[in-house]
């Protein structure tokens, strides 16, 4: 696919401006996936509003990181692999469980391990065949609530996946070090 401007507040389409500014003002930068849609103000204000609904769920930053982490393994995108470690890190997710998630391994911690599997049969599966996954989140103490925001956080990274795998967005300098392919997660050991 041919590349997309990567936009800046002051290039994009006058519609979509201030959103680009603040979410540049909230992240301390512009992440591509986001500044890729300078010019598609409906489709960025739609992709700001569900990461917003997203994050006034009832999971935790550092659950909401592992969603999207195992969203990014499965479905493949380095560039939301390599976003989202560093925001894991940012979230205190144990560094332990971001090499597992980028590794496509279980997790140690019983609930975190039946979310990083739900969220990743879900993006598998589009929710058929989960209901061994759905059992599991919920004995690990999750609500039925929860569920519900598990699947919002997968909508939402399952559209910047596509978006960042179709455009082949270059990684920010904020995520380089945090680089990732998929063979990574394709090594002996990895979990389903």
């Amino acid at each position: 696919m041919s590349r997309y401007t990567i936009h800046t507040p002051e290039t994009a389409a006058d519609a979509a401006r201030e959103t680009l500014a603040a979410v540049a003002e909230a992240r301390g930068f512009l992440p591509n996936v986001v500044a890729v849609l300078g010019n598609a103000p409906n489709v960025l204000d739609a992709l700001v509003a569900m990461n917003t609904q997203f994050g006034a769920g009832r999971l935790s930053p550092a659950e909401r990181e592992i969603v999207q982490l195992a969203v990014s393994v499965r479905n493949g995108c380095g560039y939301c692999v390599a976003g989202h470690s560093l925001f894991a890190r940012e979230a205190a997710v144990p560094e332990a469980e971001i090499a597992a998630l980028r590794a496509g391994r279980a997790l140690v911690d019983p609930g975190h391990e039946a979310l990083r599997r739900l969220a990743g049969v879900l993006a598998a599966g589009n929710g058929h065949g989960a209901d061994a996954a759905c059992q599991s989140f919920l004995e690990a103490g999750y609500s039925r609530e929860q569920m519900l925001d598990v699947i919002l956080g997968v909508a939402v990274k399952t559209f910047t996946n596509t978006l960042s795998i179709l455009l082949s967005l270059p990684l920010d300098d904020r995520f380089g070090p945090f680089a990732w392919t998929a063979d990574e997660a394709a090594r002996p050991g990895r979990a389903a």
